[in-house]
């Protein structure tokens, strides 16, 4: 058994709390990955490291003083992985960008094939989450999301300005006719997007704001779209993410009512050395999603 991919599987483990969001992350089936753990508890440590139940995961006190060291030593060979090669002149490795699908899909898979044809030893692993506390505990090198964060640990860039407008399928427009106030939207079947801080509170450029209510709800962009392409609702979303839908007329916008205010969507990531993959990366998305939209 491979200790230095156990214990990176253990660290996931208590990042992630929870196996099968690790098993994701790193690409495995959930029974690899106990299987994994256990040699780690079983035959290398003879010490139980975490407590499980059917609803959370706990570190036991060997587990906490494990889990330190093992964050540490990480921490330490890719810091010395990363000197080596970028000492070089030659970006490698692996870099990994949490975004949620909708974003990853519009934005950043257009201008991420140029990036991989200039650095052909550089891995990108995708991985869809919108938090904050995926980059805070060091489980993404680069964050893509809505959340406005002030936190001086981050490196912090705005990437574009945009707005959120209603959307609806041609047939759910045929059925239910269309808004044609703010107001009206409560009559109608709205799509909740659980991600946004207030999901049933839509407000618009002038500051009205209407609460509205659908029997659809989600925290995945994709699935939204898919819901509203379905004729299940109205989508409140920016333009840029449905943009190929309303190409392909599956979508159409709902025109009468102005869109919301302004909103941001930034890129964080964490510096650990004055040249990195993160930052090169972070740059050239900063260039290129700006002047592509």
């Amino acid at each position: 058994m491979d200790l230095y991919l156990c214990m990176q599987q253990f660290v996931a483990v208590v990042r992630y709390k929870s196996f099968s969001r690790a098993a994701r992350h790193l690409n495995l089936n959930k029974p690899t990955l106990s299987k994994h753990i256990h040699w780690l508890e079983e035959t290398h440590l003879n010490t139980k490291l975490l407590e499980r139940t059917t609803r959370k995961l706990f570190l036991t006190t060997a587990g906490e003083a494990y889990y330190q060291q093992a964050e540490k030593i990480l921490a330490e060979i890719e810091a010395s992985k990363r000197i080596v090669l970028e000492s070089e002149g030659e970006l490698q490795g692996t870099i990994t960008v949490a975004a949620p699908v909708v974003i990853h899909n519009s934005l950043l898979l257009p201008v991420l094939k140029n990036f991989m044809l200039q650095h052909p030893k550089i891995k990108i692993h995708f991985a869809d989450e919108n938090h904050p506390t995926v980059l805070m505990e060091g489980c993404v090198d680069i964050l893509i999301s809505s959340f406005d964060i002030d936190e001086a640990q981050f490196i912090k860039i705005k990437l574009i300005e945009s707005e959120r407008r209603l959307f609806a399928a041609p047939e759910y427009i045929k059925k239910y006719g269309v808004p044609k106030t703010p107001a009206e939207l409560q009559c109608h079947r709205c799509l909740i997007n659980k991600t946004l801080p207030l999901p049933c509170a839509w407000t618009f450029e002038n500051g009205e704001t209407i609460e509205v209510s659908g029997s659809f709800s989600s925290n995945s962009g994709s699935a939204l779209i898919a819901a509203a392409i379905q004729g299940l609702g109205i989508l409140w979303t920016s333009e840029h993410a449905v943009a190929t839908e309303i190409t392909l007329g599956l979508l159409q916008r709902i025109p009468c009512i102005a869109p919301s205010p302004k909103i941001g969507l930034y890129l964080y990531y964490l510096p650990t050395l004055p040249k990195n993959r993160a930052r090169i990366l972070a740059e050239y998305l900063r260039d290129k999603i700006s002047k592509a939209i």
